[in-house]
């Protein structure tokens, strides 16, 4: 271009064409022409700075000098245009570049799915992509203690770390660290320190950290690609993280149905048979494992024992407790020599009332014992409710308790009671589960609702009664979700 310019010149009369540096002549056409300084010049500017001049020897006219203030503002224009396509070609190299380093970045973890792992090679890929001297990561989630890794070495004092992961956490921003901001802890040669935090919803579950040798001046690249880095991380510290949390509730839901297996093989399995009697028991739990429990037990002296419980709350500590209570129940029931109701719960308050106080809970208890021959119900209440009685030819009522549930007080308030029980009669024992349904109106099934439908149903099987009860659970709860385990025993006197 320049070159072409130069021939219209000396076509227009110039013996000399050229570009000046100052005072320094740079090129001049023809070749090889000696020329003290020009006759007429016009300024080349860059970004609004001086860089040359272009100069003519042989015409002093204005129009002359016009006219060289037009070509030197076209050689302005195309200089502009070739430093901004120079500009333009190096942004798409290094963007290329940080495609290629990000490529070779999800290559790497993209099959990581253990956090220690993952931290260890984001670590090690960042220092290598950004061509930093050291690299480091510092991951902190709630279910984990704190997990570093430096590489290729340790460049800085541990007990910085979790300072540098609280700075990258208040900022939330990535922070360019010199030497003045941290004199006592970059080694020799380390200019400095990139934090970029790492996050996930807004929270910043870890911090990398990248250390330079190189001024500041000149890490804009790595800066961006660190930057860069540490986003593709955070989707790769989310998956890791999910799948571990999705490992975690495959074990808790495993370990939660083998509980619930355990706790219904303690139930009996098989209700056994007496003359005049008919029973029935079932369990629902609120949630794959509960507190209520029932047991049954053949006595030497022909009678039949029996409890319902009740663990204070729901879920695995009540389960827990249960287990205790159900353990010492079901052993005194069978193999105490002389047995009441009052006794039985007197044995279970003393064997188990220093791990009532240690947990803080209590668990509800009627036992009872029928004998067959003449058909007598006896039983006694610790805090246990509903237990309906419903003669056949009286309404139904409550068997109310007159002691507090096992676990309030370390003595034994219970008595035992007597009744006939004939043919006809039903007793319903259940928990709380089902007096205290809730509707979606946020209402109570009652008490009330209980005794009448006992009443309804006391025409029927004990089986019958039992099945009609949990449906009526559902009926009357609708969509709500059952809030407690219910749990229910029927016994009905019938013909021998």
């Amino acid at each position: 271009m320049l070159t072409r310019l130069a021939d219209h010149w000396r076509a227009a009369g110039a013996t000399a064409f050229g570009v000046w540096h100052t005072d320094t002549l740079v090129r001049v056409w023809p070749p090889g022409t000696t020329v003290a300084r020009p006759d007429l010049v016009a300024p080349l500017m860059l970004h609004g700075r001086s860089c040359g001049q272009l100069g003519v020897v042989g015409l002093e006219s204005a129009l002359a000098q016009a006219r060289l203030a037009v070509d030197a503002d076209l050689v302005n224009t195309i200089l502009q245009n070739q430093v901004d396509l120079e500009a333009m070609i190096g942004d798409l190299s290094e963007n290329q570049d940080q495609l290629l380093a990000l490529y070779e970045l999800a290559q790497s973890m993209r099959s990581q799915l253990d956090t220690g792992e993952l931290v260890q090679a984001v670590t090690r890929q960042a220092m290598r992509l950004t061509k930093a001297r050291a690299a480091f990561t510092w991951l902190v989630t709630a279910d984990h203690p704190p997990i570093y890794q430096f590489y290729p070495a340790p460049l800085l004092p541990f007990e910085l770390l979790p300072k540098l992961f609280q700075r990258a956490n208040q900022s939330a921003n990535p922070v360019l660290l010199t030497a003045t901001d941290l004199p006592e802890h970059l080694v020799a040669g380390v200019e400095n320190l990139y934090l970029i935090p790492i996050q996930l919803s807004g929270v910043t579950i870890a911090a990398l950290g990248l250390l330079f040798d190189r001024s500041a001046a000149a890490l804009s690249p790595d800066l961006k690609l660190g930057q860069a880095i540490a986003r593709q991380a955070e989707v790769y510290f989310e998956n890791v993280l999910l799948h571990e949390d999705a490992l975690k509730q495959t074990r808790l839901r495993t370990e939660l149905s083998l509980a619930r297996q355990i706790q219904f093989s303690l139930l009996p399995q098989k209700l056994p048979q007496l003359p005049g009697l008919d029973m029935y028991a079932a369990m629902r739990p609120a949630e794959e494992v509960g507190g209520d429990f029932y047991t049954f037990a053949h006595r030497p002296d022909t009678s039949l024992a029996f409890t319902i419980a009740d663990a204070a709350g729901k879920g695995m500590p009540a389960a827990m407790l249960m287990s205790m209570t159900h353990t010492i129940i079901s052993s005194a029931a069978r193999f105490m020599p002389i047995l009441t109701p009052k006794l039985l719960i007197g044995r279970a308050i003393q064997d188990l009332y220093d791990n009532f106080t240690e947990t803080g809970l209590f668990v509800t208890l009627f036992a009872g014992q029928y004998f067959s021959e003449g058909r007598c119900l006896r039983f006694a209440n610790a805090g246990h409710s509903p237990v309906i009685f419903c003669p056949a030819h009286a309404p139904a009522h409550l068997l109310e308790a007159d002691a507090p549930p096992m676990g309030v007080l370390p003595d034994n308030l219970c008595e035992d009671f007597e009744l006939c029980f004939e043919i006809g009669d039903v007793l319903i024992a259940a928990t709380d589960g089902f007096s205290e349904a809730v509707n979606p109106a946020n209402e109570m099934f009652s008490y009330q609702r209980l005794l009448d439908l006992a009443k309804a149903l006391a025409d029927r099987p004990a089986r019958e009664i039992a099945a009609a009860f949990y449906q009526a659970m559902d009926d009357f709860q609708g969509n709500q979700p059952q809030r407690d385990d219910q749990t229910i025993i029927v016994l009905k006197g019938i013909p021998k």
